[in-house]
Order: structure tokens, then C-alpha cells, then sequence
């Protein structure tokens, strides 16, 4: 079984996230992707639809069943008759209030490759490149779903928070996905191959959950800070939070996504931050929220692209 995981941190009350969620009706008018959205039958708390969405420059059309639990605000859902390549898919909607007054919204999806995929996609000859192609669907579509949500929900919000800010950093690593994972994934020998990291202090690491402390030298001094992460070896992806961020911080999450491609690897990495704007003016001076956005958000860049050069090595 694969499994992903995406997520994002919208700024509005969890029943208005949750309402879009559970009604795939107003899916075609939100997410660019979707086409046609049918209702094939109803019951107590659960419903069947037919969905045709653009699946990697595709049209293409499924069925599925979806539980509503609106006690937690969350929606399962199984794919009845599944995209090409794919035996079997299932997942989960989630909205989770957050103390910050803001909502994570999560989106799952665990899933099977068929056993012989032979002439079901053109240009998909092996498993490896189906898997790799039905990843890339998932993670396009799921990025951008997020993102549409997000818009949405924001729009006039007063619970928006002018301190957050997300950002995406796309590149291109010349060598294998298993190396460039595996890198990341194995905190441990960051201190020996990543020049700021200073030292690594791993709390547990069980069947790919971690925690850990790690220490960075920044041109203001060291920093310390607490990272909890999920890895999902099968998907070459990467979950993770900082309940203890550095000090400009005061939340911080994002997560690492891989795919494989004839040059090498291709990494996202999607970043959530709120800053602290007192100790932003402590460290940098004066200076705007949008400029303390801006200096941390190329500050995490910068680190990111050392990360990604290493793992190279």
C-alpha cells in the first residue's frame, strides 16, 4: 500500500472548510481540474458520485463513495472504480482547528498499482513508472485542490492571519530518488554533510516517525528547534511540524515531495510559516511583516537548496 499526504493551513473556521469538502458539487466550480461532477446515490451520512477531473493532461472519470463524520469535521472516501494503473484507492479528508485560530486541512490517499499494467497508459511500461505517474497525479491535483480551498475559505475572513505565510520551492536534483530520500530522511548524518547544521539530537525514529532537536549556526547565532515528521517511504514523501521553531517563528510545518524523472529527481518542498514579529525586529530591525516574510521565507530557501545539493553528493 502507497500512501500520501498533503496539507495546508487555512485561515477560517473548520464548519467552513469542512462545507466544501463534503459537497463534491461545488468542486467544478472550484478546482480548475474538475469537470463534471454527478451524484449517483445518497444515504445517512454517506454518498456515491461520479467525478471526471483532468488527471495529468487526461480526462478522466471515476466513482466514489464518501462517509461524512462532521463531528471532526472529516470526510472518507474509497474510489470505487479507480484511475488507470491504480487496483485500489481510499483516503481521508481532515480539518484539525489549530491554537494559532487557524485550521490544518489534510487531505490522505492510500493506494494499490495494478499487478499488470501493460498497455493501460501510453508510455508506461513498468510499475515503478506507474507508481511514478499516479504520485504526480496526487500530488498536482492535491496541491492544487489545497491551494483552491484555501482562496476560497480566506476571502474576507477576520480570522485571517496577516503574520502566515506559504510558499513552494520547486528544483530539479541530479540524482535518484532512493538517494536524494534517503538524505533527507536520515537526519542523523545531517551535521557531517549540511554546513550550517551543527548537530542533530534524535528523540525516536519508529517504523518512520521522528523526532528530533537539531542545532543551526545563523548569522545571528545558533538556533535550536524541535521537528516532528511522518515519512512515507512507499511515496518518497516527507510530513513535518515544528512545535519549537526558531525564534522569528511562531509555527512553522511543510513537507517534502519527490518524483522521479529522467534527469534525476524533482523535489517540492511546500513551506507554512507565521512569524513572531517581536522577535523579527529583535533580530533583523525595523522592518515591514511582509519584509520579515520575505527575509525568512529566502533565509529557508537558501537552507533548502543546501539541504537538496548535499543529498546530491
Amino acid at each position: 500500500m502507497n500512501s500520501t499526504s498533503h496539507s495546508i493551513i487555512c485561515y477560517a473556521p473548520a464548519e467552513k472548510i469542512y462545507a466544501i469538502i463534503s459537497d463534491v458539487q461545488r468542486w467544478m466550480g472550484l478546482f480548475e481540474v474538475t469537470r463534471e461532477v454527478s451524484i449517483v446515490g445518497t444515504g445517512e451520512n454517506h454518498l456515491l458520485a461520479r467525478i471526471s477531473a483532468n488527471i495529468n493532461g487526461v480526462e478522466t472519470t471515476w466513482i466514489t463513495h464518501r462517509k461524512f463524520q462532521p463531528e471532526i469535521h472529516g470526510v472518507d472516501f474509497e474510489i470505487l472504480t479507480p484511475m488507470p494503473l491504480v487496483q485500489a484507492m481510499r483516503g481521508q479528508w481532515r480539518v484539525i482547528p489549530l491554537t494559532t485560530g487557524s485550521c490544518l486541512t489534510l487531505v490522505e490517499h492510500h493506494f494499490t498499482i495494478k499487478a499488470d499494467i501493460t498497455g493501460l497508459v501510453e508510455g508506461i511500461q513498468t510499475r515503478q513508472e506507474a507508481l511514478d505517474y499516479v504520485l504526480r497525479a496526487i500530488h498536482n491535483n492535491s496541491g492544487h485542490d489545497l491551494e483552491r480551498i484555501k482562496a476560497f475559505v480566506e476571502q474576507d475572513s477576520p480570522t485571517a492571519n496577516p503574520l502566515a505565510y506559504h510558499f513552494a520551492i520547486h528544483k530539479l536534483v541530479a540524482a535518484p530518488i532512493a538517494k536524494v530520500y534517503s538524505f533527507l530522511r536520515e537526519v542523523n548524518h545531517w551535521p557531517k554533510r549540511v554546513p550550517h547544521c551543527e548537530a542533530v539530537e534524535v528523540n525516536y525514529d519508529v517504523e518512520g516517525r521522528q523526532e528530533f532537536f537539531m542545532e543551526i549556526s545563523t548569522p545571528q547565532g545558533r538556533e535550536r528547534f524541535r521537528s516532528i515528521r511522518i515519512c512515507h517511504d512507499s511515496t518518497f514523501s516527507i510530513d513535518y511540524f515544528q512545535p519549537q521553531p526558531p525564534r522569528v517563528l511562531q509555527f512553522y510545518s511543510g513537507n517534502w515531495l519527490l518524483h522521479s524523472v529522467a534527469a534525476g529527481t524533482q523535489v517540492t518542498a511546500h513551506r507554512h510559516i507565521i512569524i513572531n514579529p517581536e522577535a523579527c525586529h529583535q533580530v533583523f530591525g525595523e522592518g515591514s511583516i511582509t519584509d520579515y516574510q520575505q527575509r525568512i521565507a529566502a533565509n529557508i530557501i537558501e537552507a533548502t537548496e543546501k539541504y537538496l545539493a548535499a543529498s546530491a553528493e
